[in-house]
């Protein structure tokens, strides 16, 4: 996976899950720190906003940066409402994400 790729040369230890249900099981069950969850909207399995609320609970120290293709959504703000920390529309640049993720976590670009 790209993303995986481009965060790990960054220097981001990446946990990678292939669908909502799979990523609350990780949350649930890693036993390390997890510092931002990338959570897309459209999921098999458990979407982005049936999992949220889950991995909120699990989670509650972690940063959700919500991913989508779509543009913002009533959806998406009660989500930001909720506690999620940022919105991106996808396609982004590799860039413009390791940007979002040292915002949401307080770090100096």
């Amino acid at each position: 996976m790209v993303l995986e790729k481009i965060l790990s040369l960054e220097g981001y230890s990446t946990l990678k899950a292939r669908n909502g249900k799979e990523g609350l099981d990780l949350a649930e069950k890693y036993p390390g720190d997890i510092d931002v969850i990338i959570l897309d909207m459209k999921m098999p399995m458990l979407s982005g906003p049936e999992a949220f609320p889950f991995l909120s609970e699990a989670r509650p120290n972690a940063k959700t940066i919500i991913c989508t293709g779509y543009n913002m959504t009533p959806e998406i703000q009660a989500l930001l409402d909720s506690g999620a920390a940022s919105y991106m529309k996808k396609p982004f640049m590799p860039d413009v994400l390791l940007k979002e993720i040292k915002e949401v976590l307080g770090k100096d670009s």
